[in-house]
């Protein structure tokens, strides 16, 4: 199937929404068990601010701030059905220009979350900030990220964790939006080549650690959250699997002292990966078993899979096959309350995609995914989501009555290796 079905107009298929929040620990909390049978239950914060979570296990959200040319395409027209089509987005303070107030009228339940770097001054902030403020290396010269040109900070320097409070608060005030997200919170800036030079501690005089990154990460996120304390918080950080469950002082799973959302950039693949390339079975796995732990912690987990450098040499069949694999993946670890996105390029075209596999109405999860006769399996009240991440084919009786997302009706399928599929009932 196509996925230029950008953006579904209004009368695409729509859910009821249900209202839910989530724990935030300076706050008096209750217990609310979802039965989504993940090992997961939210925790509703007294006072918080809450999500807008539709019924059934498949949310989707929307990455607005990867589409580079929205200054240049987006209209009110387009804005709206976006808004339409999804209850959680995130951009720039000029994705929506000034479409914001038509977005809300179009969905009361929209929440906007504004995107700011955490960690790092843009390209063309090197004169904003005192010298002191920018990270150095051991040659005294200001770290740059190499694909951006953007200035690493000193991440020990309190004034630049109040700078990012308030540039949140002043952001949301312009643009309209409820809620921020912080980019590059967690290792990724201490990862090899990310950087070109290694940035130095000034404390210890020595080259950032994990554990002392993570820590100052920490303080950025409280300093957000006190600035907005009716708000959500989101970051990025979570990477994949690989980076989740690192040995503690390494995983970002420590900053989830303050945040409600955590954002996996590259579920399952990179932009550059090769569109023939997937991961081995274990890998694929941690990737799921951290959809599974982050609602374990009553946080919520976006997850995007990028096809953007490889979708134009691709086949239809070959973007298909990537598309069907991550969303049974997700469902195979989301506990009703994590978000989806599946980009076919860095373009307004190709993150906000309203794709009718998107949209599967398969239910809420009955049991927790286990792996059964050579595939990974779940069951949902009105469906099934399929996964073999092996390099041998595999032939399961699905014991029923199914219709997968090609509309074909079996009762028996066979999935090729690093393939997924999702069925309901008919």
């Amino acid at each position: 199937m196509s996925t230029d079905n950008v953006l579904a107009g209004p009368g695409a298929p729509r859910r009821s929404r249900l209202r839910g929040s989530f724990r935030r620990r300076r706050l008096a909390v209750v217990l609310l068990v979802t039965g989504l049978l993940s090992g997961a239950s939210v925790v509703q914060a007294e006072g918080a601010t809450t999500w807008p979570v539709r019924t059934g296990a498949l949310q989707r959200w929307a990455p607005g701030n990867m589409a580079w040319d929205s200054e240049k395409v987006m209209t009110e027209s387009t804005a709206v059905s976006v808004a339409r089509a999804y209850d959680v987005v995130m951009g720039t303070k000029t994705t929506f220009r000034g479409y914001v107030p038509a977005m809300r009228a179009a969905n009361p339940n929209l929440r906007l979350f504004l995107y700011m770097n955490g960690v790092y001054a843009q390209s063309t902030e090197a004169a904003r900030y005192p010298e002191s403020w920018y990270a150095h290396d051991a040659n005294g010269v200001r770290v740059k990220s190499r694909s951006f040109g953007n200035y690493m900070m000193d991440m020990s320097n309190p004034q630049w964790w109040a700078d990012r409070a308030s540039t949140c608060k002043a952001l949301l005030a312009e643009s309209g939006f409820d809620d921020c997200y912080l980019d590059m919170l967690g290792t990724a800036p201490l990862a090899p080549n990310y950087n070109a030079s290694k940035p130095i501690d000034p404390r210890t005089g020595k080259v950032w650690t994990y554990a002392d990154l993570l820590a100052a990460d920490l303080e950025v996120a409280k300093a957000v959250r006190a600035a907005d304390p009716a708000g959500l918080l989101a970051s990025n950080g979570l990477v994949n699997g690989q980076r989740y469950f690192k040995p503690v002082g390494q995983t970002p799973a420590v900053l989830f002292e303050q945040l409600d959302a955590v954002h996996s950039e590259i579920f399952l693949r990179d932009k550059n990966t090769p569109i023939g390339t997937f991961k081995a079975e274990s890998a694929w796995k941690k990737d799921v078993d951290m959809l599974v732990d982050v609602g374990a912690r009553s946080k919520v987990a976006w997850t995007t899979t990028k096809m953007w450098n490889v979708s134009a040499t691709a086949t239809q069949a070959q973007i298909d096959q990537w598309h069907k694999y991550a969303l049974a993946s997700f469902l195979l670890g989301t506990n009703g309350h994590s978000y989806f996105n599946f980009s076919t390029a860095n373009t307004v075209a190709g993150i906000f995609v309203d794709h009718p596999w998107d949209r599967v109405e398969v239910g809420d999860p009955v049991n927790r995914y286990a792996k059964v006769g050579g595939v990974y399996r779940r069951d949902f009240s009105a469906g099934i989501a399929l996964v073999n991440p092996t390099t041998a084919s595999v032939t399961l009786s699905l014991g029923g009555t199914y219709r997968d997302l090609s509309g074909v009706e079996r009762t028996s399928i066979t999935l090729a290796p690093n393939t997924g599929d999702v069925l309901v009932k008919p």
